[in-house]
């Protein structure tokens, strides 16, 4: 059934009848649909195969379309997405062209529809770390930020702390505290309760700080398990997770409000609203503090710490628990 669709449009497509290809395939995908479950798998094979030429042929907006369609009947399978299938997505997304507002249309398309097909409400962590490490290699660095957070997985965390290096080095931003981007990382992760990812970011950004800059790291050493440097602030978000680590033994609310304070002191990064409020959710989220005040909506705070990432977005990789404006 393919290989019988296929030999009536590819003639199209080399003859440079895009036109007719997109509205031939279209036609023939609905047959397909319609001839049970093998006739949907045939479908969807048929528009990747059209919806990657279009795409080579830089015809973005027939072949976005055709991928959009693509998507579509896999939704209409009613199952999860097989690995096939997320290669097919993530491989039309690396064909796009990032000079336009298609490749957003795509991958608005393939997150929504992984999310449902997986139950997981940000999106299938795969899709959301391809497209992450795509923005990052076009040096899109908050776009994949974003991603690269909502993906929670641990290969995320270590390309987002690889990222994050490459981002403090850049434009002198290193001179200013290197800590606020290990900092910014952290918050991000155990705000979302992604306890391990936050410990796999923090191990890779001290592996790319050894690498790019060993005298930060100080020649003393005297806590097992910390990194101490000479960044206040990477030392605090060090030191966030071995309290979360240590949250069952007695005592570690008030050793938590302790640390708070001394840094809030030692850090002007640490000191501002924003991390002062994530510090507040913190000690409620894992030790129990109530605040004394509200400490702020958790999507208002991830908003702030992800340098204006939508809190809707922010909310829902929250809700999935799969696998910073101020820190600007």
């Amino acid at each position: 059934m393919l290989d019988k669709s296929l030999r009536s449009i590819l003639p199209l497509l080399d003859s440079g009848d895009h036109y007719g290809a997109h509205q031939r395939t279209r036609t023939a995908a609905a047959r397909l649909s319609r001839n049970g479950i093998q006739g949907q798998y045939t479908a969807i094979e048929l528009l990747f195969i059209v919806s990657k030429s279009l795409l080579e042929k830089s015809q973005w907006a027939s072949g976005v379309d055709v991928s959009i369609m693509m998507i579509d009947a896999m939704a209409k399978l009613e199952a999860p997405w097989e690995p096939t299938h997320k290669a097919h997505v993530t491989q039309l997304i690396g064909l796009c062209t990032s000079q336009s507002t298609w490749r957003k249309k795509l991958i608005d398309a393939a997150i929504s529809s992984s999310a449902k097909s997986f139950n997981i409400p940000s999106g299938h962590p795969d899709i959301l770390q391809y497209i992450g490490n795509l923005y990052y290699k076009e040096s899109s660095f908050n776009v994949a930020e974003h991603y690269l957070m909502l993906a929670s997985k641990k290969e995320s965390a270590t390309i987002l702390a690889k990222m994050y290096m490459q981002w403090a080095l850049s434009n002198n931003q290193y001179h200013d505290d290197v800590g606020r981007f290990a900092l910014r990382g952290v918050l991000g992760f155990i705000l979302a309760e992604q306890v391990e990812c936050a410990i796999t970011f923090t191990l890779n950004f001290l592996i790319e700080l050894q690498l790019s800059h060993p005298n930060t790291i100080l020649e003393s050493q005297p806590l097992d398990g910390i990194t101490l440097t000479q960044s206040h602030t990477l030392n605090f978000a060090q030191l966030i997770i071995a309290c979360i680590q240590r949250s069952g033994t007695s005592n570690i609310a008030q050793e938590w409000k302790s640390l708070v304070d001394y840094y809030r002191n030692s850090s002007s990064i640490v000191n501002t609203q924003p991390v002062t409020q994530a510090c507040a959710k913190i000690g409620s989220l894992y030790f129990d503090i109530k605040p004394m005040q509200s400490s702020g909506n958790m999507m208002d705070i991830m908003s702030s710490l992800l340098g204006g990432a939508p809190a809707q977005s922010i909310s829902k990789r929250k809700l999935a628990n799969t696998s910073v404006g101020e820190l600007d």
